[in-house]
């Protein structure tokens, strides 16, 4: 699996955006969950199994629990759906940040 700096495709002040690729045609896109005492980004986890199972990975972190409502959401978005649109399935996995 590729180390977070190799993946890492985007990094701004509140969001960064990691792209976990082992040659799958599918996708799972997974979004950071609320922390309390939060102090700026937690390293990104890929899943082993994810990626057994044939998953790319699409990894949305945050530094601060905004609920990735910030300046730079619209930025993210946009990567995102650029990313999302070369696979052939796309899926999501997050929990809640409230």
């Amino acid at each position: 699996m590729m180390t977070a700096d190799e993946a890492l495709i985007w990094g701004g002040e509140r969001l960064r955006l990691y792209h976990f690729r082992s040659g799958g045609s599918k996708l799972i896109v997974s979004f950071d969950f609320r922390q309390t005492e939060r102090s700026g980004f937690n390293p990104p986890d890929p899943s082993n199994t994810f990626a057994t199972a044939g998953f790319d990975q699409l990894s949305l972190r945050v530094a601060r629990n905004d609920w990735f409502i910030n300046q730079e959401t619209e930025i993210a978005e946009r990567l995102m759906a650029d990313i999302a649109g070369t696979y052939e399935a796309v899926q999501m996995i997050g929990y809640s940040m409230g």
